[in-house]
This record gives structure tokens, C-alpha cells and sequence, in this order.
């Protein structure tokens, strides 16, 4: 019994200490999270200004046939082909507000579910340290709402380039790549450590108060049924 007692503390220290510190990394990557989100959404801003002044002054439809690298493509705007030239606008170029329009829609209404992700992770961080029962549910949704979050930054992406809807410049395949891993990793983090209980939350949980020693878990975490096994014995 006694050599028990120390190994059980030691055990449920050391899970109360990664409790913590995940804890204090989920609110601290709010902060990169927020930064980044309104970066980007002011490059789409920018982006989309640019391609307006230029059919504006020069006309033409915004075709984009330059290619770009993954890093151009995000971090510097650039004027369409058509913009070099000037040609008489093509015919559907009356949609230009339409298309403006779009494109501050989607950048408007992503910057805040963006900054609702990272306010999500604050509040996630403070639970998760606070209350030792909810921290690995809290975390878990923290992971699942950045994996989300990523699904739509991709797909606002798409949409900002397709020429039916905002018409912005082409991105490569490798800026899907990019900034999905980016911006999903530490979401991935979370749940692989999370949705595996960790060996102080299986002691813990299998251990009863006045017992002389921790009942051993058995796999995958469960517990051994005692009240079962006090049956066995008793027939």
C-alpha cells in the first residue's frame, strides 16, 4: 500500500501538468490564430480593390492566365492580365459589382467565424484548467472546431476563385495544401492526444476511495467490473 500511494500521486501529478499546459497552449494559440485571420482577410481586401481599379481603369473581365507561386498567391496581390492591356471590356463585365460584392461578403463573414474560432479556443484554455472533469471534453471540441474552421477557410478559398462567383487570381494546388496543414495541425494535435486517455485519467478513473491499492486498468481504459467479480466469488 504504501509503495502504491507515491506511484498514484506521481501519476495524477504529472496528468494535472500536460492538463495545464495544453491548457495554457490552446489560449495562447488564439493569439496567431486572431493575427493571422485578419491578415489574410485584409489581403483578400486588398486583392479584390486592386482587380476592381484595374477594370475600372482598363477594363477587361479579370481572366487570369499568369501563373503564381503558393507564396505570391498569398501574400501579394497582383493585377489581372487584362488589366496590362487596353482592349474594349468583354460583354460581361457588368457583373464587376457583383463579383466585388462577393468577395467582401465571404472575407467579412470569415474574419468573424475566424475570430469566433480563437475566442472559442480562449474560452476552451480557461475551462480546460479550471475544471479538471471538463478539460478533455472541451479540448476535444477546441480540436474539432479548428479541423471545421479549416474546412471553411478551404472552401471560401475556392469560392473566391471561381470565376461564376468572386473571380479573384487562381491559387496552386500546394496554397490548398499549405494552408490547410497549417491551420488544422494544431486542431489534429488536440484530439489525437485527447481522444486517447492518457494513463493518470485511466488510474484515476479505476481508482476507488478507501481501496488499498489502484485496481489495474484494463485495456483501451475500461475498468474491471468489481461489483461482477464480488458475484463470481460469492457463487
Amino acid at each position: 500500500m504504501d509503495g502504491a500511494t507515491p506511484d498514484r500521486r506521481e501519476v495524477t501529478a504529472s496528468g494535472r501538468r500536460r492538463r495545464i499546459a495544453f491548457a495554457v497552449l490552446t489560449v495562447a494559440m488564439a493569439v496567431p490564430w486572431v493575427l493571422w485571420s485578419h491578415l489574410a482577410a485584409g489581403h483578400v481586401r486588398r486583392t479584390n480593390t486592386t482587380r476592381v481599379m484595374a477594370e475600372a481603369m482598363f477594363g477587361g473581365h479579370g481572366a487570369n492566365d499568369q501563373r503564381q507561386s503558393p507564396l505570391q498567391s498569398l501574400l501579394r496581390p497582383r493585377l489581372p492580365s487584362s488589366a496590362l492591356t487596353t482592349t474594349a471590356p468583354p460583354a460581361g463585365s457588368s457583373d464587376l459589382g457583383r463579383r466585388a460584392g462577393w468577395v467582401e461578403l465571404v472575407a467579412w463573414y470569415w474574419e468573424r467565424g475566424m475570430y469566433c474560432v480563437g475566442a472559442g479556443l480562449i474560452i476552451a484554455g480557461v475551462l480546460a484548467a479550471a475544471f479538471t472533469r471538463w478539460s478533455r471534453a472541451v479540448q476535444i471540441l477546441a480540436g474539432l472546431a479548428i479541423l471545421a474552421a479549416t474546412a471553411a477557410t478551404l472552401v471560401g478559398l475556392n469560392t473566391l476563385s471561381r470565376p461564376s462567383l468572386g473571380d479573384l487570381p487562381p491559387l496552386s494546388p500546394w496554397t490548398y495544401v499549405i494552408v490547410g496543414t497549417t491551420q488544422s495541425g494544431y486542431g489534429w494535435v488536440l484530439l489525437l492526444v485527447h481522444l486517447r486517455r492518457s494513463r493518470a485519467e485511466r488510474e484515476q478513473a479505476c481508482f476507488k476511495p478507501g481501496a488499498a491499492e489502484l485496481e489495474p486498468p484494463r485495456p483501451f481504459g475500461l475498468c474491471h467490473d468489481s461489483g461482477a467479480s464480488e458475484t463470481h466469488k460469492a457463487s
